[in-house]
């Protein structure tokens, strides 16, 4: 999706500078104007996929987790037949003490 992002920021710097927001102006039948256009159309086009496509990922990604992942029950964990987390809080005489444990 940042790649996207990059690739829109791009483009819309080339859009200003095409229809003269960004203080400078082309003529629009100029050689300049028309190949701004063309590249901030293709900018915008692999801008788009690009963050259609890190979007996608993204969501896939956690769909999958959620549905082909699910987190392990209590008892695994706690007889370490499976991957778990958990945090374990210990005073001491000058405070306490914070753990966090992952297991894969």
């Amino acid at each position: 999706m940042g790649v996207g992002a990059l690739f829109w920021n791009a483009a819309s710097g080339n859009n200003a500078q095409y229809r003269g927001t960004s203080g400078t102006q082309p003529t629009q039948i100029s050689e300049a104007a028309q190949e701004l256009r063309a590249t901030g159309e293709a900018q915008a086009v692999l801008g788009d996929i690009c963050f259609t496509l890190g979007a996608v990922l993204v969501t896939g990604t956690a769909v999958w987790n959620y549905m082909f992942d699910p987190a392990p029950a209590a008892d695994d964990v706690v007889n370490e037949s499976s991957g778990g987390w958990g945090f374990m809080i210990t005073p001491t005489q000058k405070g306490g003490l914070l753990t966090g444990r992952v297991r894969f």
